[in-house]
C-alpha cells in the first residue's frame, strides 16, 4: 500500500508472517472464522487485525534483535521453564518461542479468543479477564511477557490490577518484560495529525493516557517487588524510507487505523468516503515526512 514507492497493499497478508511464523500452515487454517464476543475496546477484531498483530511480532523481533531482552535463553533451553504471554493475541510470540525451546512450556492468555485451535504440545491458551484475576497459583511462572496493552487499561487499572496481578504470578527471581508504543507519532503529516488527534480524544474519553507506555516502569517500581528495572527505547519507521521494516510497519499502521475506523469517524463526524480520502492523503505523505513511533521496553527482575 502506498504512494511514493512504498508498494504496500491494504488488507493483503504480507510475506514476513507467513514465512517466519512456525506452524504457519496449521495456524492460518485453524483460526476461528467468527469473532462473536463482547468487545468493549475501541479496536475492531477481525482477520485484518490478526494479520497486523502477527506482522508486528516479526517487526519487533527484528528491531529488538530477538524475542526477549531478559537473560533467560539458557533457562529456556534447559527446560522446565514456564512462560506466560499475557495479552497473547493470535499467539505468534508463543508459537515462535515454542518451536525454539521445545522443553519449556508456554501459556497464552487473552480477553479475546483469537489464538489458533491447533497448537504445539508445549503450549496452552485460555480466555481470561485480568480484572477478575487470572486462574493461576502464586509464583506460577518464571517469565512473563506483555505487550501492546496500553490502549486497553486505564492508569488506575495498570497500577492497581495489571502489574500487581502479573507480579503475583511471577516466581521470585523471575523476569517481567513489558513493551508498548506511544500513541503519539513523530514527524506527523497534516492528515496523520488529524487521525492522531481523533485517536487520542477517544483514548482520553476512556481514561487512557496515550503516553502510558512511558509509565510502565513506574507501575512496576511501585510494587516494591523488583530489584532492578531496565528501560530501553527504539524508534520504528513508517514507510519505504525505513526499508523493509518501514514498509511493513506502515502496513500495520494503516491496518491499525482501519481497526479504529468507527470511533474516528464518530469523533471527526465524517463518513466512510471522507475517512478513505483522509487515509489516501496519509498514505501519500508518510514517506515525505519520514514518520516514526517510539517503542518502550521494560525488563524487571523480581527479588528472591
Amino acid at each position: 500500500m502506498g504512494h511514493n514507492g512504498s508498494k504496500l497493499k491494504r488488507g493483503k497478508r504480507n510475506s514476513i508472517s507467513a514465512a517466519d511464523a512456525p506452524y504457519s500452515t496449521n495456524i492460518m487454517s485453524s483460526y476461528k472464522e467468527e469473532y462473536n464476543f463482547d468487545n468493549p475496546y475501541m479496536m475492531t477484531i477481525d482477520e485484518t487485525q490478526i494479520d497486523r498483530m502477527q506482522t508486528q511480532h516479526h517487526i519487533l523481533r527484528t528491531i529488538w534483535d530477538g524475542n526477549f531482552s531478559a537473560p533467560i535463553d539458557e533457562k529456556l533451553r534447559h527446560g522446565n521453564f514456564r512462560v506466560l504471554d499475557f495479552g497473547c493475541g493470535p499467539a505468534t510470540f508463543c508459537f515462535d518461542l515454542a518451536s525454539s525451546f521445545p522443553s519449556s512450556t508456554f501459556v497464552g492468555v487473552d480477553f479475546v479468543p483469537i489464538f489458533p485451535t491447533q497448537v504445539p504440545r508445549n503450549t496452552q491458551f485460555l480466555v481470561a479477564n485480568i480484572m477478575d484475576g487470572l486462574p493461576f497459583e502464586d509464583a506460577s511462572f518464571d517469565y512473563i511477557h506483555a505487550r501492546f496493552l496500553v490502549m486497553y487499561f486505564t492508569q488506575e487499572e495498570w497500577e492497581n490490577v495489571v502489574i500487581k496481578e502479573l507480579t503475583r504470578l511471577l516466581k521470585p527471581g523471575g523476569y517481567l518484560e513489558c513493551y508498548d508504543s506511544e500513541f503519539i507519532w513523530y514527524n506527523m503529516s497534516p492528515s496523520l495529525e488529524k487521525l492522531c488527534n481523533a485517536v487520542q480524544k477517544e483514548l482520553y474519553a476512556r481514561n487512557i493516557d496515550p503516553l502510558m507506555s512511558r509509565k510502565i516502569g513506574d507501575f512496576i517500581r511501585s510494587t516494591g517487588k523488583y530489584e532492578s528495572i531496565r528501560h530501553e527505547q527504539k524508534n520504528i519507521p513508517y514507510g519505504s524510507w525505513g526499508d523493509k521494516i518501514g514498509e511493513l510497519s506502515a502496513q500495520t499502521f494503516f491496518q491499525f487505523f482501519e481497526g479504529v475506523r468507527k470511533p474516528i469517524k464518530e469523533i471527526m463526524n465524517i463518513n466512510d468516503q471522507e475517512f478513505d480520502k483522509l487515509m489516501r492523503e496519509f498514505e501519500g505523505e508518510i514517506n515525505y515526512y519520514r514518520t516514526y513511533s517510539k517503542n518502550h521496553r521494560f525488563v524487571a527482575h523480581k527479588r528472591v
